[in-house]
């Protein structure tokens, strides 16, 4: 299997899958990951060995792992990337404390991952970087790698 959608879009997540994570983990010829459902194991999902993956979409979470999809060296040929975080669940408690799920340390971490030199497409919905996020963007030279 080289393509998985679970879920039709961004801003619909009523599906939940409590084993999706190790599927995708086992999926290793993956090219191309559409996942838009809620309540599903991230950390898993970037942790996995997946050296042919090219697309990654993740909407509808709460919890983006940045750091540990940045340090994961399987992303090597990953060349879009795209979150859209979920609308805020009070319980799930992982807002930041300015009050958004992806912010400039996530940023941080895709700009300065060694392994995510192919990356040209980037879409971070519901991000507060701000000004800050746009240097970092510019400084590590991936805007020019963007398209």
């Amino acid at each position: 299997m080289r393509s998985l959608q679970v879920g039709s879009d961004e801003t619909q997540s009523e599906c939940y899958h409590k084993g999706l994570p190790e599927f995708v983990a086992g999926a290793t010829r993956l090219e191309s990951v559409y996942l838009a459902c809620e309540r599903f194991d991230t950390f898993e999902v970037f942790a996995a060995s997946l050296d042919r993956l090219r697309e990654l979409h993740i909407h509808c979470q709460d919890d983006y792992p940045t750091q540990i999809l940045a340090d994961n060296p399987s992303f090597a040929s990953l060349h879009t990337l795209a979150f859209h975080p979920h609308s805020f669940h009070a319980a799930a408690n992982t807002f930041n404390e300015a009050g958004a799920y992806l912010s400039v340390t996530d940023i941080r971490a895709i700009c300065e991952s060694p392994h995510m030199k192919r990356l040209e497409h980037l879409q971070l919905n519901c991000c507060n970087a701000g000004e800050e996020g746009i240097d970092l963007l510019v400084n590590s030279g991936l805007i020019h790698r963007l398209k």
